[in-house]
């Protein structure tokens, strides 16, 4: 993990300097964060994350999900689902929103099962 020092120069913009490790980060002791460290009303220190492990993670699970309802309900021509995935019918039965069920048969678990749902493979993409 890097770590940034953030100085303001106006009120609009700021200027980072970075830091490679923490025994060149300026007044910060040795094995203590960054935000162990009291800082002044004009700076602040940021984490510099490599990776986004939860959107990696969120995306694999995506795209097993187009790819399981692609292989097990087989993906629909064309011009039934232009974004190649699988028949409508098969998105319902996995959650898909459906303001009747929502609403008459009081399926409200459909209000968050649509976020992992894909059209298709280029729904997924784009």
């Amino acid at each position: 993990m890097e770590f940034m020092k953030a100085k303001e120069i106006d009120d609009e913009s700021t200027i980072a300097t970075e830091y490679t490790d923490m025994e060149s980060c300026p007044g910060v002791a040795p094995n203590k964060s960054p935000s162990s460290k009291v800082v002044g009303e004009d700076e602040a220190y940021l984490l510099k994350q490599k990776y986004a492990y939860g959107s990696i993670a969120f995306s694999a699970i995506q795209t097993f999900i187009v790819i399981s309802l692609a292989a097990g309900c087989h993906v629909a021509p064309l011009d039934i689902n232009p974004m190649l995935g699988p028949y409508p019918d098969a998105l319902d039965r996995f959650g898909a929103k459906n303001a009747v069920m929502i609403v008459d048969q009081g399926q409200r678990w459909r209000l968050l099962t649509p976020i992992l749902l894909h059209a298709g493979f280029f729904h997924l993409l784009w």
